[in-house]
């Protein structure tokens, strides 16, 4: 687990102030905590008691995935020796200095020398268009970690653009056009085999041949993917040196969508069989075409091809309408359709705003990028302007390619092992690192705009390897004498590599049951164990049991079940307790609660059905003596059924339950 560290807090690379300041802040420290052991106390707790002489003091959880905290300490004390002393504790797994941090803003080293870069403001905006600074994907930020072209293992990254064509002779394209080296062009034969004839350049789906037809579209979005970077001239791609394939399939006939994207898997796959002999690396492939208002359910082909893509270890992006609808609500092909491989994405201006003539979609479109007057290659040599979803696509396509080309040897040797995985966590990369924009929010599933950088710094901090995830941090329950509750206890592979585990209860709890199977996780595999706890040979009362998830580190989940109906209150010493009555009871739909407490407590009363569910909290403040208050079974979003429910009152004092009928 220390692999797992503090990469989950930082998006930008540590960098010493070069000053009088310290490289840290004074007085504090980053905790990893082993929390497993401190049942009394927590670990938090504990850590503060016995550094009391130095005023430790938490300050802020930081990751309550992973158990980080931030804490201070006098600053009259030597940090090295306090860190040195925390360390050494058992409640501490890593503990550091809470070093500063500064952002790495584009440099000359990382700004290239093509001719019109400036031009390009969705890779850097500066505010040359007249539109908002920093409105733009970070590319030359993300450019200083990689420029792409090869990963580490020296695969040649190749885009496929599913598109009208392009053209092959462009100054800025030609460079980094893929080429079937395999296959001797126009003899009418097909010499390596693969079932297609002269596909020496690609593939066009039209006429089932090797001429690729020079499209200006199609052209446009090659340069945002991959125009050759650093040869000052012209543009530059996300990624400088991405080979790009082309593939003439984006309009006409489904059939013809069909024959390209099949093309793509075909050359894939072949490069998977042979370990890179015949076919092409194909990574990613880019979508700037469709239906409008188009039902994925009438086409279930097309969307098949992206979860087929998917498993050879392909990631498809696709365009979204130029339409301001909503998506979620009409519809749209391919941008609806429900795979994991596809990236669907509208268009955002120099301003970061959606253009409002894109499409969105809250559960349907993923992200936004750049699409809006974006400069790059034209046929003949030429540069132009173009307006459109499909625009901002290639930005992502590239991206794409980019994070490819970014990944460390283990990495990219697990993605030969299991490209499908693989691919998948590249794209939560991408998606769960976009720039929080307020225009997407709740009109896009991430709410925000690209940022490859952010993206990069994420696959270069956070861990590749297998790591643990539940559904449950603690269970927490209420139940009725002789009733029984089972559910599922989900465990997770939120990593890569392989995750063997078992699952044990003590043997002094006998209401917990969970399958003790053991079980091994693959890339992201989740397994659904069956869970019961039972009230059915327990008297009133409260209990506490453990489940323990054993890998090589051990979880623990904390499992709280409160038995009875009408529970005696807990007291301390002579202290009078606080009381709970309901009436009328039964009732039909509407109840008073009267609670009396002894002293001004913040108190809350929630009401729980038969399956230890709440369903309704009724108060949560400060009570003093005597208060009743009234509550509505209809007063929710969905009507309560007729039947036995659970009111519960609590405090830091003490707690009580009463049964309580529901009968119209």
């Amino acid at each position: 687990m220390k692999r797992v560290l503090l990469s989950l807090i930082f998006l930008f690379s540590v960098s010493f102030v070069a000053n009088a300041q310290k490289p840290y802040a004074e007085g504090q420290v980053i905790v990893q905590l082993n929390e497993p052991g401190y049942k009394a106390v927590s670990a938090v707790a504990q850590l503060e008691n016995d550094f009391i002489s130095y005023n430790l003091q938490q300050e802020k959880e930081l990751s309550k995935r992973v158990k980080i905290h931030l804490f201070t300490f006098d600053k009259s004390f030597d940090e090295e020796q306090v860190l040195e002393l925390i360390r050494e504790h058992p409640a501490v797994t890593i503990a550091q200095l809470n070093h500063r941090v500064e952002l790495r803003e584009a440099t000359e080293d990382t700004i290239p020398n093509d001719v019109y870069f400036d031009e390009l403001w969705g890779f850097h905006n500066t505010g040359q268009t007249g539109g908002v600074e920093d409105a733009d994907i970070d590319a030359p930020e993300a450019w200083y970690h990689t420029q792409g072209g090869l990963t580490v293992l020296g695969d040649t990254i190749v885009s496929a653009i599913v598109d009208g064509g392009m053209s092959l002779s462009h100054e800025d394209l030609e460079e980094n056009l893929w080429r079937n080296y395999n296959e001797i062009p126009d003899n009418g034969i097909d010499d390596d085999g693969n079932g297609y004839v002269d596909d020496v350049n690609g593939w066009n789906a039209y006429s089932s041949s090797g001429n690729i037809p020079g499209d200006s579209h199609g052209t446009h979005v090659a340069g945002t993917v991959s125009a050759r970077g650093g040869n000052e001239i012209g543009v530059v791609g996300v990624n400088w040196y991405a080979q790009i394939m082309p593939v003439a399939a984006s309009s006409g006939l489904e059939s013809t969508v069909i024959e390209g994207y099949g093309y793509v898997l075909d050359m894939r796959s072949l490069y998977n069989e042979t370990d890179g002999e015949q076919g092409a690396f194909v990574v990613s492939t880019n979508a700037s075409f469709g239906v409008n208002y188009g039902d994925p359910d009438d086409y279930p082909l097309w969307g098949a091809m992206y979860d087929s893509l998917g498993q050879a270890g392909v990631l498809s992006t696709g365009a979204t309408m130029n339409i301001g609808a909503n998506v979620d609500e009409v519809g749209d092909v391919p941008t609806a359709m429900d795979s994991d491989y596809l990236i669907t994405v509208t268009n955002t201006t120099d301003d970061d705003l959606k253009n409002s003539g894109a499409a969105y979609g809250l559960t349907t479109i993923d992200l936004g990028a750049p699409g809006t007057s974006v400069y790059s290659t034209t046929p003949n040599d030429n540069y132009g302007y173009k307006t459109g979803t499909s625009m901002a696509t290639p930005h992502v396509t590239g991206a794409l390619t980019l994070l490819f080309a970014n990944m460390d040897t283990a990495m990219a040797e697990a993605y030969h092992a299991q490209p499908d995985s693989i691919a998948l966590m590249i794209r939560d990369y991408l998606l769960f690192n976009t720039d929080p924009n307020e225009d997407l929010e709740g009109i896009t599933v991430t709410g925000g705009r690209l940022n490859v950088n952010n993206a990069i710094i994420a696959m270069d901090t956070l861990p590749l390897g297998p790591l643990l995830g539940v559904n449950h941090d603690t269970i927490d329950m209420l139940m009725l004498p002789l009733q029984a509750d089972t559910s599922d206890l989900i465990i997770a592979n939120d990593g890569g590599g392989t995750i063997n585990y078992g699952v044990t209860v003590s043997d002094t709890i006998s209401w917990i049951t969970v399958d003790d199977t053991p079980g091994t996780l693959y890339g992201t595999d989740i397994d659904s164990l069956e869970m019961i706890i039972s009230a059915e040979e327990l008297i009133n009362g409260e209990y506490y049991g453990e489940i323990h998830v054993l890998t090589p580190d051990t979880l623990t989940i904390p499992v709280y079940l409160s038995v009875g109906l009408n529970t005696n209150t807990v007291e301390f010493g002579n202290k009078k307790k606080t009381t709970l009555q309901a009436s009328p009871n039964p009732f039909s739909n509407t109840v008073s609660f009267t609670i009396e407490t002894p002293e001004k407590l913040t108190t809350r009363v929630e009401i729980y059905n038969l399956s230890g569910q709440k369903v309704a909290t009724v108060l949560d403040r400060p009570v003093r003596g005597k208060e009743t208050i009234t509550w509505s079974a209809a007063s929710g979003s969905i009507p309560l059924p007729d039947g036995i429910y659970i009111v519960r009152a609590s405090n830091e004092r003490d707690a009580v339950t009463k049964k309580i009928i529901l009968q119209r």
